[in-house]
């Protein structure tokens, strides 16, 4: 079947062949890959690295002072 696509493709004048390539292109962005990626995801790693899981040290009650505590360590 690709074969036989290839030689309709190659059959095409070169303005049509451009245009396939174009369409192509509108499909692949309206349509993006969902390969899955080589190494697997370490969320923890990820989180971690843009400053989600961290630790904080306060002597108030945390609890209640979150937000101003949060805001300090900005």
């Amino acid at each position: 079947m690709l074969e036989t696509i290839h030689q309709e493709i190659d059959n095409l004048p070169n303005e049509a062949q451009d245009l396939l390539v174009d369409f192509i292109h509108i499909l692949k962005k309206r349509y993006p890959s969902t390969a899955i990626p080589d190494k697997p995801v370490n969320n923890y790693e990820n989180l971690k690295k843009i400053g989600f899981i961290g630790s904080c040290s306060t002597g108030q009650n945390l609890s209640t002072n979150y937000k101003q505590i949060l805001r300090v360590g900005e």
